[in-house]
């Protein structure tokens, strides 16, 4: 299937392993220009090399770095860094109950999770109101729809998320431009093994019997794997998907109860 995105600029955040990696891939594999993102610069350029296709590019982003992420911005709005897609994938806070969460701790998780996003996507969307065409794809988490024990920041933080994103979706479509969320369940990425393994040590228990009662949970009877979550996103992202906006798309092999 043409997904009608060959030759567009695509930028994925945190793209150098796990669901951010499967992403550029997916997009890349249609004929999209990369741009891949990530702390180091070895992983940078490897992922980079990995692509499918020709004339990608990749660059040093620290989400968490003030610096880092303005200088992301300056490179988007000066046009050196054209961005048609925009997939927003960031880290995961600690595991933390609310009640054991500092005000420091809440500023510190804001300022990785919330300001990053919201400025990258402001700076990416006076290009694609131009050129009345864009793609903003945020990925999330299950637990904006039915809270996770013990990711009370995560919880809080991606729920205003989605807020922003709907909010945004109307603001921009008069410009062509679609905003929508991802929701993963449990997905075989090393971040959900540390929380599984954070879990399974306070339990008392083996990491396999932790993820045998999490698989217990899930309808489907096992993980995603990122390329599921990539391929939504390669949908959202795609020509195909042009009045699909302000939407959750849930990726879950059912895990999530309500309707």
């Amino acid at each position: 299937m043409d997904l009608k995105i060959a030759g567009k600029n695509a930028l994925v955040l945190g793209s150098t392993r796990g669901i951010g990696n499967a992403c550029a891939k997916v997009l890349a594999e249609e004929g999209c220009r990369l741009t891949v993102c990530g702390r180091s610069a070895d992983t940078v350029e490897k992922a980079r090399r990995d692509l499918s296709g020709s004339g990608h590019d990749g660059i040093v982003v620290d989400l968490s770095d003030r610096t880092s992420v303005k200088a992301l911005v300056m490179a988007i709005e000066s046009g050196d860094l054209l961005v048609d897609i925009l997939v927003n994938n960031t880290g995961g806070p600690p595991l933390q109950k609310i009640v054991e969460t500092s005000l420091e701790d809440w500023e510190t998780n804001v300022r990785s999770m919330l300001y990053p996003i919201f400025e990258i996507t402001s700076a990416a969307l006076r290009g694609m109101t131009e050129r009345r065409w864009g793609r903003i794809i945020t990925i999330v988490s299950s637990g904006v729809i039915q809270p996770i024990v013990g990711l009370g920041i995560s919880n809080a933080l991606r729920s205003s998320i989605v807020g922003w994103s709907k909010t945004l979706s109307e603001e921009v479509a008069p410009s062509g431009i679609t905003v929508n969320c991802v929701i993963p369940g449990r997905i075989r990425t090393q971040r959900v093994q540390q929380v599984d393994e954070v879990r399974a040590e306070a339990l008392g228990v083996s990491l396999e019997e932790m993820c045998q009662h999490s698989v217990a949970a899930i309808p489907m009877g096992r993980y995603g794997e990122p390329e599921e979550i990539a391929s939504a996103v390669g949908f959202l992202a795609s020509g195909l998907s042009s009045y699909m906006t302000g939407s959750m798309i849930r990726v879950d092999g059912g895990s999530i109860r309500s309707l």
